[in-house]
């Protein structure tokens, strides 16, 4: 018995039911390890943190109180963005949101920066109150997600 038959081509052909089969279920399945890994890293809540600080700090009159018309202003205007960015130590490429709600009456006040549209973000949340908007005189919610 010197015939060994197809051993060679029986082993590849095995193997590349495999690796297909696994590729196939990869494929079908995207989700499969997310549940395993975390949404976001210690990075982007450390910047979503900083950049919250650094919103409220730079627009605060003292205590829990900012100036919201500076404050809004500020965000609205790319210079001042740009110098709150860097001082929060964003890089660039981040993309940010900031929402500010009213605790008052449950709506959005404010709202500047991208959409996240499903992705991951870190969120940071802050609580402040407005001596110039009747919305946040009992107090609002101020969100900063990076992502």
């Amino acid at each position: 018995m010197t015939a060994r038959g197809q051993t060679l081509s029986d082993y590849l052909l095995g193997v590349v039911l495999v690796v297909v089969t696994i590729t196939a279920v990869f494929a079908y399945f995207p989700g499969l390890f997310v549940p395993f890994q975390e949404p976001t890293g210690s990075d982007e809540r450390t910047m979503a943190n900083d950049l919250s600080t650094e919103i409220l700090t730079t627009n605060s009159t003292g205590g829990n109180t900012v100036n919201y018309t500076a404050m809004t202003a500020s965000l609205d205007d790319s210079t001042t963005r740009t110098s709150i960015t860097r001082s929060a130590g964003l890089q660039q490429w981040r993309n940010w949101n900031v929402t500010i709600r009213s605790e008052q009456t449950g709506g959005t006040v404010y709202q500047t920066g991208g959409n996240s549209a499903g992705q991951p973000a870190a969120t940071a949340t802050r609580y402040f109150q407005a001596v110039d908007e009747p919305a946040c005189e009992s107090g609002c919610r101020l969100t900063v997600r990076v992502w």
